[in-house]
């Protein structure tokens, strides 16, 4: 069967396109794209959307990373919020007022809990409380907190085989 004259329609998923095979080499086939058989739909192709909007917020649609010094900040703003203690919530605004004039904070990480804060100050406690439980869950360990993790893991382990 000679190749060299096949033009096959191949069709997938999310794109149609004609192929036309060059040469039969040993091992393999070399391909070269004819053109596109279909005009891509976005509002036909969900998947490539959910593929795309995934890819966005992988790239840094997401909460910040908060630094280490600045982790305690969280606990502190969360139990203000879920106590709704309008002096708590300013004790934690001064906190992050002096750490960002101190350049202890970045610019994203007082983004974040400022918006937090500026929902609890309108008086929207629940929503307050929802997003602040997101940035702490979001937070991920270093990998100097993770060393730590794994010495103090290897000195019980230690412990419970030597007593």
């Amino acid at each position: 069967m000679n190749c060299a004259n096949l033009v096959p329609l191949v069709k997938h998923r999310i794109l149609s396109v004609k192929l036309e095979v060059v040469s039969g080499v040993t091992g393999g086939l070399q391909v070269k794209n004819l053109g596109r058989t279909c005009k891509m739909r976005w509002a036909r192709r969900p998947m490539v959307s959910f593929l795309l909007c995934g890819m966005l917020w992988m790239v840094g649609c997401g909460k910040p990373q908060l630094e280490p010094h600045n982790i305690h900040l969280t606990a502190s703003l969360r139990t203000a919020i879920s106590t709704r203690n309008i002096d708590w919530l300013t004790q934690n605004i001064e906190e992050i007022e002096s750490r960002r004039a101190c350049e202890q904070m970045g610019e994203r990480e007082y983004a974040a809990l400022m918006s937090i804060i500026a929902k609890a100050q309108s008086g929207d406690w629940e929503a307050a409380e929802h997003e602040i439980l997101a940035l702490q869950k979001a937070q991920r360990p270093t990998k100097e907190q993770m060393r730590a993790i794994h010495e103090q893991g290897a000195k019980c382990e230690y412990m419970h085989t030597h007593p």
